[in-house]
C-alpha cells in the first residue's frame, strides 16, 4: 500500500492585505469598519462566517492547520475577488455592512459595470485592496490566519470595560446561541449527553451548562479575557500585527489609534475619514453618547443616564446583580476592576 504525504495548500493568493476589526459581542467593533472605509484602500465591512468556522474547527482539533489555513487563504481570495467587482456585496440600505453606510459608496457603484472575470486579477494587483473584516472573538482562535496570511493580516483588537459589553452578551446567551437557527457559530455535543454548547467555551462546559444565561454572560467574557492575556503572551512575534484599542479611550480621543493603524496598513487620513468620525459623533464627551440605531438598541443598547462615567457604571452593575449568581458575579467584579486599572485612569 502506497503512502503519500499530503498537505493540503493553496499555491497562489492575491496577497492583499487583509485587517480583522474584532472583539468580543458588545465591544463597539461595528463602530470602526464605517470609519475605515474612509480610507482609499479599505474595502467595504464585510462578516467573514466561514474564516470564524474555520479557525473554530481547527481550534476544537476537528481539522488540521494546513486544512484549516488553506480554507482561510481560499475564502480570503473569494471574498477580495467578489469585493472588487461588486459581486455578494451588500446593497440591503438598513444594514451595517451596507454599501449605503460607507462612505466610499460610489465606487461600489462603478464596479458592478466595470470589466471582471480575468480583469480582477490585474485589478486587484495595481489597487492593492485591504479587506475589512468584522469578526467575533477571533483572535483567540487565529492561528490558522496567521498561518495562512502571515504579515499580510493586521488584526484590530476592540476591547471594552466588562459592563459595557453585559448587555449584548446576556441577550446572545439567552435568545441567539444554540436556540436561534440564524446563529452561524459552531456548536459541539459535550461527550455522550445531549448538552449542545457553542465552541468557544471549549475549556469551560460544565460551567456554561450549568449557568443561567447572566452566568453564561459572565462567563464567556471572563474566559475570553484569559485567553487573550494567554494568546498575547504565547504568540510575541505577532505583536506588531495585532493593534488593542480600547473603546472608552478611542471614542474620547481617537487620533493616536488611527495613527498606529494607518502606519501599520500604509494609509493616509482622508476627508471622508473625519466625516465618518463625526456621523459616529467621535470624539464625543461621554463614552455612553453613542448614536442611537435600532440595530443597537435590539443588542441592548440604551441612551446614556445624567450622571457620571462611574455612575453609568453602578447602574449597568446592578442589573447584572439581579440576574447572575453570586460567585459568578464576583467574577465580573475581578474583570471590571482589571480593565479599569489598565486602561480607564484618568477616565472614571
Amino acid at each position: 500500500k502506497l503512502y503519500i504525504f499530503m498537505k493540503i495548500k493553496k499555491k497562489n493568493t492575491f496577497n492583499n492585505q487583509v485587517m480583522f476589526v474584532d472583539g468580543m459581542p458588545g465591544c463597539g467593533k461595528t463602530l470602526f469598519p464605517s470609519i475605515f472605509g474612509g480610507y482609499d484602500r479599505v474595502e467595504l465591512l464585510t462578516y467573514s462566517y466561514q474564516v470564524e468556522q474555520y479557525c473554530s474547527l481547527y481550534y476544537l482539533n476537528e481539522i488540521s492547520l494546513d486544512a484549516a489555513s488553506a480554507l482561510v487563504n481560499l475564502s480570503i481570495d473569494q471574498i477580495t475577488y467578489h469585493s472588487m467587482m461588486s459581486r455578494e456585496v451588500n446593497f440591503r440600505p438598513s444594514d451595517l455592512s451596507s454599501v449605503f453606510k460607507n462612505p466610499n459608496k460610489i465606487k461600489y457603484f462603478k464596479r458592478i459595470f466595470n470589466k471582471g472575470d480575468h480583469a480582477i486579477s490585474q485589478l486587484i494587483e495595481d489597487e492593492k485592496p485591504i479587506l475589512n473584516l468584522t469578526t467575533h472573538s477571533l483572535l483567540v482562535r487565529s492561528e490558522p490566519i496567521f498561518d495562512a496570511l502571515g504579515d499580510r493580516a493586521t488584526f484590530v483588537e476592540i476591547v471594552r470595560h466588562p459592563l459595557y459589553q453585559i448587555r449584548q452578551h446576556y441577550l446572545n446567551t439567552r435568545d441567539l446561541y444554540i436556540q436561534d437557527v440564524r446563529h452561524l457559530g459552531l456548536a459541539y455535543q459535550v461527550d455522550e449527553s445531549e448538552e449542545v454548547v457553542p465552541s468557544f467555551v471549549k475549556e469551560y462546559e460544565n460551567e456554561w451548562i450549568n449557568g443561567n444565561p447572566m452566568d453564561k454572560a459572565i462567563l464567556s467574557m471572563y474566559y475570553w479575557d484569559k485567553q487573550l492575556d494567554r494568546f498575547l503572551s504565547d504568540n510575541k512575534q505577532i505583536k506588531e500585527q495585532v493593534i488593542i484599542v480600547p473603546f472608552e479611550k478611542f471614542v474620547l480621543s481617537p487620533d493616536g489609534y488611527l495613527d498606529s493603524i494607518e502606519a501599520r496598513l500604509g494609509v493616509d487620513r482622508t476627508a471622508l475619514v473625519a466625516k465618518s468620525l463625526k456621523k459616529q459623533n467621535v470624539p464625543r464627551k461621554r463614552i455612553a453618547d453613542g448614536v442611537d440605531m435600532p440595530v443597537y438598541r435590539r443588542c441592548g443598547w440604551q441612551p446614556s443616564i445624567d450622571g457620571s462615567e462611574r455612575d453609568e457604571l453602578l447602574v449597568r452593575n446592578e442589573e447584572v446583580k439581579k440576574k447572575a449568581t453570586e460567585n459568578i458575579f464576583y467574577l465580573l467584579q475581578e474583570m471590571s476592576a482589571k480593565y479599569e486599572e489598565k486602561y480607564m485612569k484618568g477616565i472614571l
